[in-house]
């Protein structure tokens, strides 16, 4: 069968055109994205889930022609961003597989690490197509408790869907996800607009600190709300943030939603204590999950950043 090659130098306009190719040839008409019928158009003959690594999300392998993804059965809260992340592959690498279907042609030499990002921004895509989401979204205020339920919407953990929050939000407004370094939180990813984790910002939070929110959260059962300022020296610049704590397994982390001092206060919405959806989509766990045999090493292998 014919591969649709989509483009040579690799754009977010080119992902968005191919995930819209294969949202198209899977017939998705709304979330949640049915992963499996994607991984079928791209050649993925199996998806299986398997005990890996602790530090190992998941792996593509290729023998005789055909591709199988194995999940971490540990990690049921990152299968779904995982599967994309291992169909996105197929999108970037010359297989050969006559039975993929949409390809972005990978001529620019990324490999490592680089080609790592790009499939995340690729499964990013999948997981959660700009303009579904941004339809999702449309009219949400910024508040802990709405994200919660897109989450749910479109079957992904909180975090990742806050995270897309931030970048497709209505209006403006910095998403931050912070872990625990020594006595303090340190910024792990931000998404939207920088407000307190540009670049010269204070970059860790004391968990003493009772006027930060941030750090409130991280020790408190609910939503905390108050005033989240970017630098020690400059105690006037101060804006409306919403944070709360999360566990995952027996880590904490906190998720914080800011918005520009100018916007007002947070929306006073109290979300659930779970982590959105934490176990696999419908359609993966209907499917047939095989233990992998030994083999070789696998071609990737996709490891928390």
């Amino acid at each position: 069968m014919e591969t649709n090659v989509v483009a040579t130098q690799v754009s977010i306009d080119d992902i968005r055109r191919a995930v819209g190719d294969l949202l198209r040839r899977a017939r998705v008409a709304g979330p949640p994205v049915d992963l499996l019928a994607i991984a079928r158009l791209q050649g993925i003959e199996r998806v299986e889930f398997a005990k890996l690594g602790p530090r190992l999300l998941g792996k593509l392998r290729e023998k005789r022609g055909e591709l199988t993804v194995t999940l971490n059965e540990r990690q049921p809260h990152r299968s779904r961003f995982t599967l994309a992340h291992e169909i996105a592959h197929t999108m970037l690498e010359p297989f050969g597989n006559p039975r993929t279907k949409t390809a972005l042609a990978h001529r620019n030499g990324r490999r490592g690490s680089a080609l790592e990002r790009l499939c995340d921004e690729v499964a990013v895509e999948l997981l959660f197509p700009y303009e579904l989401f941004r339809h999702a979204v449309a009219g949400l205020p910024p508040a802990i408790g709405a994200v919660t339920r897109t989450a749910r919407l479109f079957d992904a953990s909180l975090e990742a869907t806050a995270l897309r929050y931030g970048e497709v939000a209505p209006g403006p407004v910095e998403v931050v996800s912070w872990r625990q370094q020594g006595s303090g939180l340190k910024v792990k990813a931000s998404r939207g607009t920088p407000l307190v984790a540009a670049s010269d910002c204070r970059a860790v939070r004391s968990l003493s600190d009772a006027s930060s929110p941030v750090a409130r959260a991280f020790r408190s059962r609910g939503a905390e709300r108050g005033l989240e300022r970017p630098y020690d020296d400059m105690p006037w610049i101060a804006h409306p943030c919403e944070a709360q704590g999360f566990l995952r397994g027996e880590a904490r982390y906190v998720l914080s939603l800011i918005t520009p001092a100018t916007a007002g206060a947070a929306a006073d919405t109290t979300p659930d204590r779970r982590d959105g959806a934490l176990a696999p989509s419908a359609p993966i766990d209907h499917l047939t999950l095989t233990s992998p045999r030994p083999e070789r090493s696998p071609r990737h292998g996709h490891r928390p950043r």
